[in-house]
C-alpha cells in the first residue's frame, strides 16, 4: 500500500511541478518533500504507470495517503482510468515530472468547472500557532461555483472558487460548518459540525463527482510546529525604600498591592527577558 501512496504521488506532481519547481534538476542531495496525495473525484479510480509498467491500479476516490517522504527527482509518468487499456486509451495525464525538494504540500485530483479531471496542489502551512489556536484551509475542489463558507451562521469566507483555497486560524474546537453558493446561493454542504484540534491544520476539501452531483466535504489534518517555548526564571522583589509603601502593578495587573518597605515577595515566576517597567506607585 505505500509503494502504491507513493507511485500516485508521483503521478499526481506531474500537474504541479511547474508550480512548486518549474525548474528544479533531475535527482540530487537535497531535502525530500512530504506529500499527502487526495483522491477527490467521486466515482474514477485511477490506474498508475511508472516508466510504462502498471504500478498503482484502481486508486478509489476520498482515499489520503501520506504524508510521503519523496526525494526530488525525474519521474516518466502516465495515469489511465482504472481498467483502461494503455495501448488503446488516452492517458489523463502523461509527462516527465520533476519533484520538488523541501516541501510540504498536499496534491488533489478533483473535478473543474467544466466537468473534467484537473490536479491542483495546496501548500500547508503547518507553522506554529498560538496556543489553544487551531488553523483552518477550506479547498474548493468541488464541481460547482464560487462558494461563501459560513462558521457557526455567519460568513467567513466569500467567493471562493475552484482551485483555490482559504486560510484561517481560529479557537480550536467544534463549530457549526456550511458551504453556499455565493452570494447567498442554495447550501452545498451542511451545516455540519466539525472540530478544530488546536496545534493542528485542517484542512477541508469540498468534493464532488465530474458531473458536480454528490458535492460533500473531505476532512485531511496535519499536525502544525509546536509554539517556541518561553524559558521562565524565579524573581523576588524587596522593598527597599524607607517611608514609601507603594502597589506593584505588571504588564498592567496589580500584583502585590500595599507592598511595605522592607517586605520581601516571591520567588515568583516569570518569563526569561528584560522585566518591564515594574510600575511602583506611591501607597
Amino acid at each position: 500500500m505505500r509503494r502504491l501512496a507513493v507511485l500516485l504521488a508521483l503521478a499526481l506532481v506531474a500537474s504541479v511541478a511547474g508550480v512548486l519547481a518549474p525548474n528544479a534538476p533531475s535527482a540530487q542531495a537535497a531535502s525530500p518533500s512530504a506529500v499527502t496525495v487526495v483522491h477527490g473525484i467521486k466515482g474514477v479510480a485511477v490506474d498508475v504507470y511508472v516508466n510504462g509498467a502498471l504500478t498503482v491500479p484502481n486508486f478509489q476516490p476520498r482515499d489520503i495517503a501520506g504524508p510521503l517522504q519523496l526525494d526530488a527527482g525525474d519521474y516518466d509518468i502516465r495515469v489511465l482510468a482504472a481498467g483502461a487499456d494503455p495501448a488503446t486509451a488516452s492517458p489523463l495525464l502523461a509527462r516527465t515530472v520533476t519533484v520538488p525538494s523541501g516541501a510540504d504540500v498536499s496534491l488533489v485530483a478533483h473535478a473543474d468547472t467544466a466537468g473534467g479531471p484537473a490536479l491542483t496542489a495546496f501548500v500547508n502551512d503547518l507553522s506554529a500557532a498560538a496556543a489553544g489556536q487551531a488553523r483552518v484551509s477550506v479547498r474548493h475542489t468541488a464541481n460547482a461555483p464560487a462558494v461563501d463558507v459560513l462558521l457557526d451562521g455567519s460568513p467567513a469566507i466569500t467567493g471562493l472558487t475552484n482551485g483555490s483555497a482559504a486560510d484561517a486560524t481560529l479557537a480550536g474546537g467544534t463549530y457549526s460548518v456550511a458551504v453556499q453558493v455565493s452570494p447567498s446561493g442554495p447550501v452545498a454542504i451542511g451545516p455540519a459540525d466539525l472540530t478544530f484540534p488546536p496545534g493542528v491544520l485542517t484542512a477541508v476539501y469540498a468534493i464532488s463527482a465530474l458531473d458536480g452531483s454528490g458535492i460533500e466535504p473531505l476532512v485531511q489534518q496535519r499536525p502544525m510546529a509546536l509554539p517556541p517555548v518561553v524559558p521562565t526564571g524565579s524573581v523576588s522583589v524587596v522593598h527597599g525604600i524607607l517611608g514609601v509603601p507603594v502597589d506593584v502593578y505588571v504588564d498592567g495587573v496589580l500584583t502585590l498591592p500595599g507592598f511595605d518597605p522592607k517586605d520581601v515577595a516571591g520567588p515568583l515566576r516569570a518569563r526569561r527577558g528584560r522585566l518591564p517597567d515594574p510600575g511602583l506607585r506611591g501607597g
